[in-house]
């Protein structure tokens, strides 16, 4: 249905999203010709899907186990990994000695671990 759709259609812009931080980390640090790094935009996006979503599935008072259907589970796994790429590019940027080139890309994937478990614990409810 329609949310079916529009799930997908966020998915693809994470996943575009995802395509240009490997690109940036993959070239060394440096924005390989034609790709734009994370940026503000993109943060402001994920944090605008967080907004959206929170309200539906209202505030969080207790623990929250992974689990539920199989797509919820699915988000979950995503959401760990997620959290296992922001503590790679911390290690990136401390071997780098910090990177401005990388601040955005730690903050959207913060922001999407979060998103990634409202969209779970939505399906779940």
């Amino acid at each position: 249905g329609g949310a079916g759709v529009e799930l997908i259609k966020l998915v693809n812009e994470i996943q575009d999203d995802l395509y240009k931080m490997m690109a940036v980390i993959g070239a060394g640090l440096k924005c390989p010709k034609g790709v734009a790094g994370i940026g503000e935009s993109d943060v402001a996006f994920l944090e605008k899907e967080i907004m959206k979503r929170q309200k539906a599935v209202g505030e969080l008072r207790k623990f929250i186990r992974p689990g539920g259907g199989e797509l919820s589970s699915r988000l979950h796994i995503a959401r760990s990994v997620c959290r296992r790429a922001e503590r790679s590019v911390v290690k990136i940027m401390a071997d780098y000695l910090f990177t401005e080139k990388l601040t955005e890309s730690l903050k959207y994937l913060n922001r999407l671990s979060d998103l990634l478990f409202i969209l779970a614990y939505g399906l779940k409810k």
